[in-house]
C-alpha cells in the first residue's frame, strides 16, 4: 500500500518480515515519477 501525504511524501507501507531491496528502489523510482523528494519505507 502506498499513500501519498499532503502532496509531498510517499508512504510507502510494506508487510513483510523485512525490507528487502527491490522494496526501496520501489520507493526511489516512485520518488523519481511523481518529482517528490521525501518517502518513508
Amino acid at each position: 500500500m502506498d499513500i501519498v501525504v499532503e502532496a509531498l511524501i510517499i508512504v510507502a507501507i510494506k508487510a513483510v518480515q523485512g525490507l528487502l531491496a527491490i522494496h526501496e528502489a520501489q520507493l526511489l523510482s516512485y520518488l523519481r515519477m511523481y518529482n517528490k523528494r521525501v518517502g518513508l519505507l
